[in-house]
């Protein structure tokens, strides 16, 4: 059974905000302890790196015919089975980028923007990257005006 795209942006979101919330406890009492504001920007950070990385994970599972790889052990057992393979049916739920377009928002554009580059993921969607750009400069004329008005 396949879910619906919203429970899974659902269901991927409370990961993600279980995960922002532990990091930012685990960054707060080991790391250093300087602004709230920081520590939540890393641990979102961190957080949406790990998702994309995840998504890198499922995309792989779910396709057969990226060029350049050999089909994984699953799509190869699915194929001698007489079941459906590659993009007919993908082995695993993938993230959709509503998702990415969300964590970005909450603080993860910068770890999303790594994610790309270390994973290789997404490189070639030119509008899913200057999108998550523009929350990322969005987010650090707030945090340059937020700034002024603490000092």
């Amino acid at each position: 059974m396949r879910l619906p795209k919203h429970k899974l942006v659902i269901l991927y979101s409370v990961f993600f905000v279980i995960a922002t919330v532990v990091g930012w406890g685990a960054v707060h009492v080991f790391v250093w302890d300087e602004s709230p504001l920081l520590e939540l920007f890393a641990a979102a950070n961190v957080s949406s790196f790990i998702m994309f990385g995840l998504d890198k994970v499922l995309a792989s599972l779910g396709s057969n015919d990226s060029p350049g790889h050999d089909k994984p052990a699953l799509t190869q057992l699915a194929s001698r089975q007489g079941g459906r393979s590659g993009r007919d049916r993908p082995m695993a739920p993938r993230l959709p980028e509503l998702f990415f377009y969300l964590i970005a928002a909450a603080g993860g554009s910068v770890g999303i923007l790594v994610g790309m580059q270390f994973f290789r993921h997404k490189r070639r969607k030119f509008s899913f990257a200057w999108k998550i750009l523009a929350v990322l400069i969005i987010q650090v004329a707030l945090l340059v005006t937020w700034q002024s008005y603490v000092q």
